[in-house]
């Protein structure tokens, strides 16, 4: 955006000199701060906020207590010039000021003024052909109904402004197509998420690891496992890497089918992106330290612990599934080496849940040494027992 700003100043200094330039430059400066202000309502979900704000509407600032009726009106009749005069110095809102609010509606699930907003923009892009809806709109668009679980909407809105993989003549990118997946996913309606990669190949785009990520998690989440390792192997015969979504959603299907040496492989797999992606936010927190960018610091932190509390449930999951299946299949042994190394490194913290799948085992065995030092571990972790930890305990101590 800077880059465009300044090629922006150049032209217009060239055309109307340096006066004018320095007037559109300005305009063009208080855009962008408008802009950064819908963004950070939309981090915030404040999605009301954003909108008022992309529409110019400002409230005006409560009076403090202990100003006299006649000084308390004068200072509102003050601060409602003031900001009448600020909303007549705004220029019209652009496209990036229009998806950044439509940003914030998709993070709050608001599909309704998602779609009537994406409405206003191509209503007004008749005259402004500048806020014609991209393909980052479009994402938003289809990412409102998808947290919303409005599949039906996201349908008819990609049937009649996205379906072909063009919109005026301009490609409509993977991203598109990824939110309608996930739209899809999200309604239950796993058939049309797989039918997405056929979409995108007719309008000469690939998949990539995000859809088939979508696409197997649709697969997962509606009861569809032999569908899932069928699009798992096609992404692997793409020469497709998976993510940290798709091993996860992955990991609970080899456990399922007691396949257990799959399920340790793929959960090997999980850690080593976990590993990666810790160094490399290590890497980037340390950079910032060292340049004194507080600001950079800053997010680097946030991201951080989001990506940490948004991984945490998925990991001990997954975990939990390995174990059970390594305990159904008789491997106590490397499931005790996998809690132990997981506690150690600090990578997941084990719950009842999971020593429950290691209690599993013992009680079929007739481990009850073992089982009790299960029972007192999670008196050391801290860990409340449930039921299903006594009955197995019980268990593994009858004859």
């Amino acid at each position: 955006r800077e880059g465009i700003l300044r090629k922006s100043q150049e032209e217009e200094t060239t055309a109307i000199g340096a006066g004018g330039a320095v007037a559109f430059y300005n305009e063009e400066m208080m855009m962008k701060k408008h802009t950064q202000l819908i963004v950070e309502h939309g981090k915030r979900g404040h999605w009301a906020a954003a909108l008022r704000t992309l529409r110019g509407i400002m409230t005006t600032p409560k009076i403090g207590r202990g100003v006299k009726k006649g000084e308390k009106k004068k200072q509102q009749q003050q601060q409602e010039e003031e900001i009448d005069n600020e909303r007549r110095r705004l220029p019209s809102p652009d496209l990036f000021a229009y998806n950044a609010a439509l940003a914030a509606l998709a993070k709050s699930g608001q599909w309704f003024q998602a779609l009537q907003l994406a409405k206003e923009m191509r209503k007004m892009a008749r005259k402004r052909p500048s806020l014609t809806p991209d393909s980052y709109s479009h994402s938003s668009v289809l990412s409102a109904c998808a947290k919303a679980r409005v599949w039906e909407h996201a349908l008819k809105y990609f049937e009649d402004h996205c379906d072909g993989g063009h919109q005026h003549e301009v490609i409509i990118s993977p991203y598109v197509f990824n939110a309608f997946a996930h739209a899809m996913s999200r309604g239950g309606m796993w058939k049309r998420a797989l039918g997405v990669a056929g979409l995108m190949r007719e309008a000469s785009s690939q998949p990539d690891v995000y859809t088939y990520s979508t696409m197997i998690t649709a697969c997962v989440q509606n009861g569809q496992p032999d569908a899932a390792r069928r699009v798992y192997m096609r992404m692997r015969q793409e020469g497709i890497s998976a993510n940290a979504v798709t091993l996860t959603a992955m990991i609970p299907i080899y456990a399922e089918k007691g396949d257990w040496e799959s399920a340790l492989q793929t959960y090997r797999s999980l850690e080593s992106i976990h590993a990666n992606r810790k160094l490399h936010l290590s890497s980037s927190s340390e950079r910032s330290r060292r340049n004194n960018n507080n600001y950079a610091k800053e997010e680097t932190i946030t991201t951080t612990k989001r990506k940490g509390l948004s991984s945490a449930a998925a990991d001990v999951k997954a975990l939990g599934a390995v174990v059970l299946a390594l305990s159904n299949n008789n491997r106590a042994d490397i499931a005790e080496r996998l809690i132990k190394e997981s506690a150690a490194a600090a990578t997941v913290k084990p719950n009842t849940v999971i020593y429950n799948g290691l209690l599993k085992c013992y009680a079929r065995n007739g481990e009850w040494d073992k089982a009790l030092k299960v029972l007192w571990k999670l008196s050391e972790h801290a860990l409340t027992p449930d039921t299903t930890t006594y009955v197995e305990v019980i268990n593994s101590c009858s004859p």
